[in-house]
């Protein structure tokens, strides 16, 4: 890939996740592109099998949050970005390994 673009999925950020992410700056709060869900179910065909409270509803001190994936890429990205400076990001290249 020659250059950062917002593409995926939905994806869903955990509380802790949110915390964490919200102690470094790179999370603000929501956005019209965000939704905090206050339960998560599991489908089953067409028959409900599970219900449980999340995020906020469930006793945590920040929210689950539900947003796109290409959202939050582009959202790291540019807090990569004004943090490091953008020589930091470097794209066409494959991570095979670290120490």
């Amino acid at each position: 890939m020659k250059r950062i673009r917002e593409f995926g999925v939905g994806i869903n950020v955990l509380p802790f996740a949110a915390r964490n992410w919200s102690r470094w700056g790179c999370w603000t709060g929501s956005t019209r592109s965000e939704c905090a869900p206050v339960s998560w179910s599991t489908p089953a065909g067409w028959q409900e099998i599970m219900r449980r409270p999340c995020g906020l509803a469930a006793g945590f001190t920040r929210p689950q949050i539900s947003v796109h994936r290409g959202r939050l890429q582009g959202l790291l990205h540019r807090a990569v970005v004004e943090r490091l400076g953008a020589d930091a990001v470097r794209t066409g290249h494959r991570l095979i390994g670290f120490e």
